[in-house]
């Protein structure tokens, strides 16, 4: 391997890894990017035959980006009984389920403790009342950018009002995550090792 250019594989890592973390909250871009390296370490062949497609190698980078994701997200999960929503979670509620007026003429959530009222998409269930109070803490102008688009289903008219309704999810994401997981717990988010070190001996 010593005509690998690693600093230009690294590079590469480094923004696939920044990508992932924007779409995994709460896991760490140096982690994944971390994962990623060290997956192509473990199998240079990788590597040697896809050195002069950086397209294919990308795409390698992300399936192993989003398998590590996904297992740091269920340990996570499962050791602190929370749940951390993504960008894309969030986006497929606006778009299929949000303004659903069915549901709102139903089911009226009537406190922070309501959970009857859901919202469903692909399996993943969010309480109306926890995305509602969310999407009432977005600035005015933010709120306006992700009705346009998914309520009333207005097309992008530039590449920079496309970017800003993907940064007002991510503001969406972050509210309804922070309203969510208020409760401090002995976790640091996915990622985190802290409940997997073994404790010092006495």
């Amino acid at each position: 391997m010593t005509d690998i250019d690693w600093s230009a594989v690294k590079d590469l890592a480094q923004r696939v890894g920044r990508n992932y973390a924007r779409q995994w909250p709460g896991i760490d871009a140096d982690d994944i990017s971390g994962e990623i390296l060290l997956r192509l370490v473990e199998s240079p062949a990788i590597l040697n035959d896809f050195k002069e497609k950086p397209a294919v190698l990308t795409s390698i980078m992300g399936k192993i980006a989003r398998s590590y994701c996904s297992a740091e997200r269920y340990f996570f999960t499962v050791s602190s009984a929370r749940y951390l929503y993504t960008p894309k979670e969030i986006r497929g509620f606006l778009t299929h389920a949000y303004w659903d007026e069915s549901l709102r003429e139903t089911s009226v959530p009537t406190g922070p403790e309501d959970r009857t009222a859901l919202l469903t998409w692909q399996n993943v269930c969010i309480a109306l009342w926890d995305i509602d109070s969310a999407f009432s803490t977005l600035s005015a102008v933010d709120r306006a950018r992700l009705t346009l688009r998914f309520r009333d289903g207005q097309e992008y008219a530039t590449d920079a009002a496309r970017k800003a309704v993907d940064r007002a999810i991510d503001t969406l994401t972050q509210r309804v995550n922070e309203r969510i997981n208020r409760v401090p717990i002995d976790h640091d988010g996915p990622g985190s090792r802290l409940s997997r070190r073994t404790p010092a001996a006495a």
